[in-house]
């Protein structure tokens, strides 16, 4: 087994992700959000159902919820 060795820290410990990684993870969800989620409610918007609209805005909303969740719970318990 070879032992390296990293004036940083030690390879042979597990250690955290960054939390750049995490910021990234962030602002990902955000652009895909504004891009599909800006494509379902403006189609949404011009099928002139309120109803679809709705419910449109309210799966996105749970689906940023879900993700809040789950990346918090995510970063929290993953080591390398």
């Amino acid at each position: 087994m070879v032992c390296m060795k990293s004036a940083e820290f030690p390879l042979s410990s597990p250690f955290k992700p960054d939390k750049s990684l995490v910021s990234m993870s962030h602002i990902l969800f955000t652009v895909t959000m504004l891009a599909v989620g800006g494509a379902i409610l403006i189609g949404g918007y011009f099928s002139g159902s309120v109803e679809i609209l709705a419910s449109c805005a309210e799966i996105l909303i749970l689906i940023a919820g879900w993700y809040i969740f789950w990346v918090g719970r995510y970063f929290q318990t993953i080591f390398f």
